[in-house]
């Protein structure tokens, strides 16, 4: 094999086909999921929320003072 040769990529319409499937995947997955919060009680998204929002916070911050957006 050269450099620069091309043989070693995979077929354009494979790859689309393959990112197709993944996208339609994700959104198959985020509707699933959308429903299922949908029907679960309020009380039970409330604290799960609310439990969430308190272990991101600080990992947020780290990443906002990485990215220099936070002091």
């Amino acid at each position: 094999m050269r450099f620069g040769s091309r043989s070693h990529d995979p077929e354009p319409e494979k790859l689309d086909v393959t990112v197709t499937g993944e996208r339609d995947r994700l959104v198959r997955t985020l509707r699933d999921l959308a429903d299922r919060i949908e029907k679960a009680p309020f009380s039970r998204i409330t604290e799960s929320v609310s439990w969430i929002a308190k272990v991101v916070e600080p990992v947020v911050g780290v990443v906002d003072r990485a990215l220099g957006t936070r002091k």
